[in-house]
């Protein structure tokens, strides 16, 4: 049996996941010798590459001997690096020889990662982001021990990652399903990339969070749909490291999926409403870059922390504030409308995002949906001017008031309540078990989001333009926020 398996640890996880991708199995336990040895030599092969080289000898491998840039344009280096990459690759075999550079583990010691025997103390060269400091190291070593095989997967683990930025992307998550898929994707890439002889550098994907969206939401595979995702951007260069972490809880992951599949229509339009306008081509000389970008997609990764922003601008579709410049231009979201693009405006997409995201309760919800639609009919029959008076109703006081002059005004015209008492706390005031806050500019805009649903399913915003017209609703509502 295979001593491959997943640590929990996403640089070797990725690794271990890449390796799998490249046997063609199901399971890391699965995989053979023969793969292994396939690996090594693949890996053998990309890394002796003078392009693959200089990138992980500065992102991933700091100062490690075969990617070192001053020997890597020099032919007469070619044998000994090749010599000095194989000895790591082939480190999983029992006996193999130790790299020159390299301590041996003492006896007894554990592999860090895995708990197996360990066969070498390794450096920041070998496992990137760890420290050369002696003062900050355990025991006042600053290598730490580690299996041979795990230098095999860490060694893979550029493979199943992007290149973004002169950075290194990797996704991990705790479902093995999910990390296989993304490293098998990025394997792929990069594989078909690195066929090109005459590639000077790595593709670069400028907008990771992107690519790994549209990898999410483009998967056909039954995988399971609630578990969370976490991204690394990370350079464990020697001149300057740095790591970014990006996590996608299971519950975005969860909307995301159940979203796309039942509201797909909509989805698809807010999704196709969010790329940034295509730029120029490469902005950096003899690189392809992959300069897509969707706002979208990007500002999920921002949830439930940003979720009224996020509903606002997407689900309401209020434009950012100002005036574009620069760079601005690029961004479709100065252009949002809903007036413009009511027939994205879905309320059942926001009752979801509602459930999945923010965690409102069912009875509040069904209690916002209540009142929106018996203001639609208000507005239609009887008030079409308290369509605007709410849209721009700038505190709390303003909603309240126009909320009572049509409650009493609707009396008069159908002698039943328009806002009964209970229903209005319900939808204006949250529930914290401990106390209970008021949530007036939410509750305005989920009113909003299903009045205008309505109003649009009857033709109502097309025959009363003077009354929608004015493109000052959405600037004046977005400068109260």
């Amino acid at each position: 049996m295979s001593l491959l398996r997943y640590t929990g640890h996403p640089f070797v996880d990725v690794g271990v996941a890449t390796i799998t991708a490249f046997a063609g199995v199901s399971r890391p336990e699965e995989v053979t010798d023969e793969h292994f040895e396939r690996t090594a030599q693949l890996l053998l092969e990309l890394y002796m590459n003078r392009t693959m080289a200089r990138y992980v000898g500065y992102v991933v491998f700091a100062n490690i001997y075969f990617a070192n840039p001053g020997l890597v344009t020099n032919e007469k280096y070619d044998a000994p690096r090749r010599e000095a990459l194989s000895t790591y690759l082939n480190l999983y075999k029992s006996g193999a020889p130790l790299p020159p550079s390299e301590d041996p583990a003492d006896e007894g010691e554990r592999c860090i990662f895995s708990g197996d025997p360990a066969v070498i103390r390794a450096s920041r060269s070998i496992i990137p982001m760890t420290t050369v400091d002696i003062n900050f190291a355990p025991e006042g070593r600053p290598k730490l021990p580690i299996a041979g095989w795990c230098v095999l997967a860490l060694f893979a683990m550029p493979l199943g990652a992007l290149n973004s930025n002169g950075k290194l992307w990797i996704v991990h998550t705790p479902d093995r399903e999910w990390l296989q898929h993304f490293a098998g994707l990025n394997l792929e890439r990069n594989q078909r990339i690195l066929q090109q002889q005459s590639l000077e550098k790595l593709p670069n994907y400028k907008f990771a969070r992107t690519r790994l969206m549209d990898d999410l939401v483009g998967t056909q595979a039954a995988l399971p749909r609630n578990t969370p995702l976490t991204a690394y951007l990370f350079t464990s260069s020697g001149q300057k490291s740095e790591l970014d972490i990006y996590h996608l809880p299971s519950s975005v992951v969860s909307f995301v999926h159940e979203a796309n599949q039942r509201f797909g229509p909509a989805w698809d339009a807010i999704v196709a409403r969010a790329w940034e306008t295509p730029a120029p081509a490469n902005d950096e000389e003899g690189v392809i870059v992959h300069q897509e970008r969707n706002f979208f997609y990007e500002d999920l990764f921002d949830l439930p922390d940003r979720a009224v922003y996020f509903l606002r601008r997407y689900l309401l579709r209020l434009p950012r504030a100002g005036k574009a410049t620069g760079r601005q231009k690029l961004d479709p979201r100065f252009d949002y409308s809903f007036v413009k693009e009511r027939e994205v405006i879905h309320w059942g997409l926001t009752e979801l995002f509602l459930e999945r995201i923010m965690n409102i309760d069912k009875e509040r919800i069904a209690s916002i949906k209540q009142l929106a639609d018996r203001l639609a009919d208000y507005i239609q029959n009887h008030d079409a001017r308290l369509f605007k008076r709410l849209f721009l109703a700038r505190n709390e006081h303003h909603i309240r008031l126009e909320l009572q002059k049509a409650a009493n005004a609707a009396q008069r015209y159908t002698g039943t309540p328009l806002v009964p008492y209970d229903e209005f706390v319900r939808v204006f005031f949250f529930d914290e078990g401990e106390a209970v806050r008021p949530d007036w500019y939410l509750a305005r805009d989920l009113l909003m989001i299903r009045i205008i649903e309505r109003l649009h399913q009857s033709g109502w915003i097309e025959q009363h333009p003077d009354v929608v017209e004015d493109q000052e609703l959405e600037s004046e509502a977005e400068a109260e926020a």
